[in-house]
C-alpha cells in the first residue's frame, strides 16, 4: 500500500471512530469535550457516571449521578449556584467531592470541572479526577 493510502485509510478509521462516541453521548474517562447549548452528554467514571445537560442559554447545567447504575443525584448548576458538593454511596461504590461551572463569554470557554474520588471497595479500585469534564462557548 502506499503512504497516501495509508493516510486516507486512517482518516476514514478516525472519523468512525469519532462518529461512533459522538453518537453516543458518552466520553471515557478525564476526556474533555466541548458541547453546544442544548446538548446532553455523558462521563463514565467505573461504576460512576455523570449525566450532563446545558440549557439552551449555556448559562445552566443538570448534572445527573449515577452508581452501579442506580440513581443517586441530581443539581442543576446557574449563575448563582454555581459549585455542587457531592458524597454518594451505592452499595460498595462511594463518590465524593465537587463539580464547578465555570462561565465566562467568547472567547473564553465556559467549563464543567470536576475534583472528586471514586472507590469500588470489592475490588480496592480508587480512582481520583481534577479537571474539565467539558466546555461550550456563551454568545455576549
Amino acid at each position: 500500500m502506499t503512504r497516501r493510502l495509508v493516510a486516507s485509510l486512517c482518516v476514514v478509521l478516525f472519523l468512525l471512530v469519532s462518529d461512533s462516541a459522538a453518537q453516543t453521548g458518552s466520553t471515557p474517562f478525564g476526556q474533555q469535550v466541548t458541547i453546544n447549548p442544548g446538548d446532553s452528554g455523558s462521563t463514565q467514571f467505573g461504576d460512576l457516571m455523570i449525566l450532563y445537560r446545558l440549557d439552551s442559554t449555556a448559562q445552566n447545567m443538570t448534572c445527573t449521578f449515577y452508581l452501579s447504575a442506580a440513581f443517586v443525584g441530581i443539581r442543576v448548576m446557574t449563575k448563582k449556584s454555581t459549585v455542587f458538593l457531592f458524597k454518594y454511596q451505592q452499595g460498595a461504590s462511594k463518590a465524593s467531592g465537587t463539580l464547578t461551572m465555570n462561565l465566562d463569554y467568547i472567547p473564553q470557554v465556559s467549563t464543567l470541572s470536576a475534583d472528586f474520588t471514586y472507590t469500588n471497595t470489592p475490588n480496592n479500585q480508587t480512582s481520583t479526577f481534577t479537571g474539565d469534564l467539558i466546555g461550550w462557548y456563551i454568545r455576549p
